[in-house]
């Protein structure tokens, strides 16, 4: 009890000292020294007041952000809580660098997502989040929003303890030939940014006068990698395989996955050149890559057993516009 009157009566010299668009709390299951806390707190109501003098928009409910020391599956905004969430996990292998709280950039990305949830609410339920579009524009102007507050090359800076960062911001990634909300939120974030998008843009999407989709946001853009059905598309096939929704395929020992990918005409149309090629953090390899064509691979396994995420990068003029992630693994399948 002494430790918590602490910790508020420093909450509350912290919101003399910086004072915020909003009331700011902050949840530390951890203990973290106090300019830890501090710095944090700063960090927050700078992101939160420059929200409002740039947009003109106002902040009328207060914003938790929780450090998390168990039961936190990854750093982001917890959309059920209604927090900002701090933890060593990031929903995959890498270990995340002191909570994710040494990288401004994913503060300033999580905060955006509490204020959409202030102003749009109804984009916040469980049922909206289904819908890949809402994601993606989720991410994608969050992403926008780190980068407006402070203009570089990558994002998430400083978040991982190998010094890898979370995204880059100047690849000319095509909306439509990437996938999950990541992927084609740094997409939509890209286009926002060498498209001249700014605050007004942001603020309008915010406003529930408007419909939260791209065509409200992107209003300046003739892409056809936004264009739905006419956009540019790479499908694929994997022989004597059914299609999968999840893109997992399984092979037995000394059975080769033989992929044949398949561009439409927009994409031929936009990228005549395209080049495709695998890459993969298994070790030991599970694979041996053979390219048969520019569009066809034949991939021997390696092992009698093993899984691994794969990842086809599509290239033009030697820059990744679109990318396909996949789960192969090899086992022993029993015959039919």
């Amino acid at each position: 009890m002494p430790w918590l009157i602490f910790f508020l009566t420093t909450l509350s010299t912290l919101a003399h000292a910086f004072p915020c668009a909003t009331q700011l709390a902050i949840s530390d299951d951890v203990g973290l020294p106090s300019e830890e806390t501090s710095r944090l707190f700063q960090t927050a109501c700078e992101t939160l007041n420059q929200f409002e003098k740039k947009t003109g928009d106002s902040l009328d409910h207060s914003i938790t952000l929780k450090i998390a020391k168990r039961g936190c599956l990854r750093v982001g905004y917890d959309f059920v809580s209604q927090m900002v969430v701090f933890c060593s996990q990031d929903g995959g292998n890498k270990p995340v660098k002191h909570f994710g709280l040494n990288s401004v950039s994913v503060i300033r990305h999580e905060l955006f997502h509490a204020v959409t949830c202030q102003f749009r609410p109804e984009i916040c339920q469980l049922a909206a989040l289904k819908d890949e579009t809402t994601n993606a524009i989720l991410e994608g102007t969050a992403d926008f929003f780190a980068y407006l507050l402070h203009p570089e090359n990558e994002f998430g800076t400083d978040f991982y303890e190998d010094g890898s960062s979370l995204r880059k911001y100047g690849r000319p990634l095509c909306y439509s030939l990437t996938e999950g909300p990541h992927g084609k939120g740094e997409a939509l974030a890209s286009a926002l940014i060498h498209q001249g998008y700014g605050w007004s843009d942001l603020s309008r999407l915010l406003h529930p006068e408007h419909s939260f989709s791209l065509a409200s946001l992107l209003t300046q853009t003739d892409s056809s990698c936004f264009a739905g059905v006419h956009s540019p598309i790479m499908n694929y096939s994997v022989k004597d395989h059914a299609a999968s929704p999840l893109h997992r395929y399984w092979t037995s020992p000394g059975v080769a996955l033989q992929f044949r990918f398949q561009p439409n005409a927009s994409l031929l149309a936009q990228y005549p050149l395209l080049k495709l090629s695998w890459s993969s953090s298994a070790r030991p390899p599970l694979f041996e890559i053979l390219q048969n064509s520019p569009t066809a691979f034949r991939l021997n396994p390696l092992s009698a057993r093993g899984h691994g995420e794969f990842l086809v990068s599509y290239s033009y003029a030697g820059q990744v516009v679109g990318f396909r992630k996949f789960r192969l693994g090899i086992r022993k399948i029993p015959p039919p």
